[in-house]
């Protein structure tokens, strides 16, 4: 942590998941939110309008001006990213343990 820089959130404070953030960190808190659902979501159908808004906002912090160009260089890394999963479309592995067990085994 930088020298000056208090943490205002800590583990003794109410949990909440309402927050009143400059408009570039909601959309930089609601990117990772986005993530975050789509790692643990197991609904193939949602992924894909998920990934899109992904990307969606990473075009825009990408160009964001209030952002360093390293940082946007960095987005714009992701967003490529990104673009290359849903080309892929779902995650085969995703459907891996969905399938009926055989009734014998050899």
């Amino acid at each position: 942590m930088q020298k000056g820089i208090a943490l205002a959130c800590t583990d003794t404070e109410e949990i909440s998941d309402e927050y009143e953030l400059p408009a570039v960190e909601a959309v930089l808190a609601g990117t990772l939110a986005l993530m975050t659902g789509i790692a643990q979501t197991g609904r193939l159908a949602q992924r894909g309008p998920m990934i899109d808004k992904v990307i969606g906002n990473l075009v825009l912090l990408a160009g964001h001006p209030q952002l360093s160009m390293e940082f946007r260089c960095a987005v714009g890394g992701l967003r490529r990213h990104w673009e290359r999963l849903s080309q892929h479309g779902p995650d085969p592995s995703a459907h891996a343990l969905r399938h009926p067990a055989p009734g014998v085994l050899q």
